[in-house]
């Protein structure tokens, strides 16, 4: 182990690019199916949900909301760390077909 206050990455920035790419589809997928059986959720609670990390969520609710599967609802409630400001408040649903 190195010491000193930076340690040395398991893996270089590429490698977890392309693990995330290979990932994501899933992932995506995944969160898909929590929102269609709620009544709105935010990256936050899904991620708690699914048990995964919000800073994994977080990424596919935007590719989500690009591709047109799910939209802002416009409300807010507090996140993990009692913010309301931030974006990651925002509920989400998912657009009925």
């Amino acid at each position: 182990p190195r010491c000193g206050a930076r340690a040395r990455r398991a893996a270089s920035p590429r490698d977890a690019h392309r693990a995330a790419r290979e990932t994501a589809p899933e992932l995506r997928a995944r969160c898909l199916d929590v929102l269609r059986h709620s009544m709105g959720m935010t990256a936050d609670e899904v991620a708690g949900k699914l048990g995964k990390s919000p800073l994994s969520v977080r990424p596919r609710f935007t590719e989500l909301v690009q591709a047109g599967e799910i939209f802002q609802s416009g409300e807010r409630r507090k996140n993990v760390s009692g913010n309301l400001a931030s974006p990651v408040t925002v509920f989400w649903n998912v657009e009925k077909k």
